[in-house]
């Protein structure tokens, strides 16, 4: 969700992520413990030398970021009515952020007489 929320101009591609987060806050409603994806995605590989180099950086990445963190709020977060909650808030605030008008001449603080 950090991805939309830039304050870039994206041609619409934001809404594609968004739609992908409340997708995957969907699944955490039902209840899901593993991620659905379409088949066709699950076939794809990173092929190619370049591939292989994007998968070595995420990994060293994802590692860093693991020997860092460590648990928290372990027994609320494992217990199904929470994953609900958290997938309801993520659907409600993806959504907004899909619905919301943005105008390129739009500024929310221009006081009306500039």
């Amino acid at each position: 969700m950090a991805v939309p929320a830039l304050p870039l101009p994206t041609g619409g591609a934001t809404h594609v992520l968004e739609v992908v987060a409340m997708l995957l806050a969907l699944e955490l409603v039902i209840g899901r413990r593993v991620i659905w994806l379409p088949a066709r995605w699950e076939r794809l590989q990173l092929a190619g030398p370049a591939g292989q180099r994007f998968a070595r950086a995420l990994l060293r990445e994802i590692r860093w970021f693991e020997r860092i963190s460590r648990p928290r709020l372990r027994p609320l977060l494992r217990r199904r009515l929470s994953g609900t909650v958290f997938g309801a808030v993520v659907f409600a605030l993806s959504l907004t952020a899909f619905l919301a008008h943005h105008s390129p001449d739009s500024t929310p603080c221009r006081p009306s007489g500039w």
